[in-house]
């Protein structure tokens, strides 16, 4: 599936709106939880961010893999289309010379008839 980068954004966002709001209203004893609250949070959607990045270099290389066979299926597509003209040519040539030695039999046939 596709990373959501959405739970990460609103964490970012949580935090920074307790910073930017919160921190002028703090009093002394709330203010360590209130920072460390923010701390964890930071963390959780750092860990976060991380998964996704891993998740995503998985992602990217398992595209990689498959591009890489898909361009081996291609050259082995492009091989045997190659092989197959290559017989139908042979094949063409092979039966042009069998007609030919067919009317040169029937000739040498006909003239032995004819004497």
């Amino acid at each position: 599936g596709t990373p959501s980068w959405e739970h990460v954004q609103f964490l970012l966002e949580r935090l920074r709106d307790r910073h930017a709001g919160g921190a002028s209203s703090l009093d002394g004893d709330s203010e360590p939880q209130a920072l460390r609250q923010l701390r964890s949070e930071r963390q959780a959607a750092q860990r976060e961010a991380e998964a996704r990045d891993s998740e995503l270099g998985e992602a990217q290389k398992q595209a990689r893999a498959m591009q890489r066979q898909c361009e081996q299926l291609k050259f082995r597509i492009s091989l045997e289309r190659k092989a197959r003209s290559t017989e139908r040519v042979h094949m063409a040539e092979h039966g042009e010379n069998l007609a030919g030695e067919l009317r040169r039999s029937e000739e040498r046939l006909r003239e032995a008839e004819d004497e």
